[in-house]
């Protein structure tokens, strides 16, 4: 697996900078099962995509500095999850269980990628957008709103069925409020892209038009259920990647919550 694991540069990671370990495991075990169990009791059309595209988790942990948890044609099918933090437990494993088997299955979907996009997937949409700090290509975005819609989905089948308890609830719904900021910045900027091209068929085939609608819809949704984190929640000390530590520092949990 040495050659699977890389950087933000794409150069392969030293071996040592990484864990892989059997007490690893161990550590993680019990909290990744109660996330899959939740998965495939209350997102049960998400769970049987997982079971048809997804074959395998592992777990590793290394300085995010390094790499996050991802998912990459390289080792299809699998899903690498980062537990780079100690106290992660079901609320962390329900999140990015469904974000990484997200990028799986929009992958395994869009495999014949001209059956799905009109335009060249790979473009870098930089220049359409303008801005300079955008270094996505269409495909990438197209795959982050995917992975927005199946992370949320997971997080509010687990909130609305009341499996955590008061302090991880406070933890999945701040983890709802951070994605609901980057998944509208991004519906915006895929909006930005059909019209440039001067409407959406003119960018997906009927197949992903029907995605994305699925995908605009769960964030109209999600808005309009969550959007008091908005006004309520403050983010401005997060990482890349949502801290709990870090989030109930500005955001503490109300007694009466």
């Amino acid at each position: 697996m040495k050659y699977i694991f890389r950087d933000f540069n794409e150069q392969p990671i030293e071996e040592r900078k990484i864990t892989i370990s059997k007490e690893l495991v161990e550590v993680h075990e019990e909290s990744l099962t109660i996330a899959l169990s939740y998965i495939k009791k209350y997102s049960s059309n998400h769970y049987n995509l997982i079971e048809q595209c997804c074959k395998k988790i592992l777990l590793f942990k290394t300085d995010p500095k390094n790499t996050n948890s991802f998912a990459t044609i390289n080792a299809h099918g699998m899903a690498f999850l980062n537990v780079f933090q100690k106290e992660y437990d079901e609320v962390f494993f329900v999140d990015d269980i469904a974000h990484q088997t997200g990028h799986i299955i929009m992958t395994t979907i869009t495999f014949k990628r001209k059956d799905y996009f009109l335009i060249d997937e790979n473009l870098n949409i930089k220049s359409i957008v303008n801005n300079p700090k955008e270094y996505r290509s269409f495909y990438i975005l197209f795959h982050a709103l995917y992975t927005y819609y199946t992370t949320i989905l997971c997080l509010d089948n687990c909130i609305s069925n009341n499996c955590f308890d008061k302090r991880q609830a406070h933890e999945a719904i701040g983890r709802i409020g951070f994605y609901l900021i980057k998944y509208n910045l991004d519906i915006n900027t895929f909006n930005n892209v059909i019209k440039h091209y001067g409407g959406i068929e003119k960018v997906l085939t009927k197949n992903s038009i029907s995605v994305f609608e699925t995908i605009s819809d769960m964030c109209v949704r999600s808005c309009k259920k969550y959007g008091y984190t908005f006004t309520e929640f403050s983010y401005r000390n997060q990482p890349y990647n949502f801290t709990y530590k870090e989030f109930t520092k500005l955001n503490p949990l109300k007694t009466n919550e």
